[in-house]
């Protein structure tokens, strides 16, 4: 297994996954921009700069001569989001991550720190290893490590889910 070329696919496939699912939930999305403390008239600008950012991410990340900048613009939005989930985890207020618009229901804090830290790894390995890409890769090693990626979201998506049930249910039995 290629990893430098699964890790390039994964990022660049979360980073779609993400900005595809935020705009289908726009408003919900709009919501926690609002929530940690984006000026009214800065909304739609903030929602589409950042949107716009991803799907840049990702598409430079396939592109051998640009992955570089794709590799820096997930740092910069790494680090606002890391910023942005100190500062609502400092106020102790619950705000929606919404980070996959509403497939997961769950609010900013510690597990989007953790997320936040396996990007971050993860685009510091590709960095590392920038000068070991490949610069030709099979139709069959993008398909598998495309469709490996979209599991792994799934999944991450169904234990999620599975795990905030538990514990709605474990609450109303008490």
């Amino acid at each position: 297994m290629d990893w430098i070329l699964f890790s390039r696919i994964f990022l660049s496939i979360l980073f779609f996954f993400s900005a595809l699912l935020k705009i289908v939930d726009k408003q919900n999305f709009i919501n926690t921009i609002k929530d940690i403390g984006i000026r009214k008239e800065l909304l739609s600008l903030a929602f589409g700069t950042l949107i716009i950012f991803e799907i840049i991410a990702s598409i430079l990340l396939w592109i051998n001569s640009l992955v570089v900048f794709g590799l820096s613009l997930v740092y910069l939005l790494s680090i606002i989001f890391l910023f942005q989930t100190v500062k609502i985890i400092r106020s102790e207020e619950e705000v929606q991550c919404n980070c996959f618009g509403s497939l997961t229901d769950e609010k900013l804090g510690y597990s989007t720190l953790i997320r936040i830290f396996i990007i971050l790894s993860v685009n510091t390995y590709l960095i590392i290893n920038i000068n070991s890409m490949n610069s030709t890769f099979s139709l069959s090693e993008i398909f598998s490590y495309t469709t490996t990626s979209l599991g792994l979201i799934m999944l991450y998506s169904l234990l999620h889910t599975y795990t905030s049930l538990r514990v709605k249910i474990n609450k109303e039995i008490k």
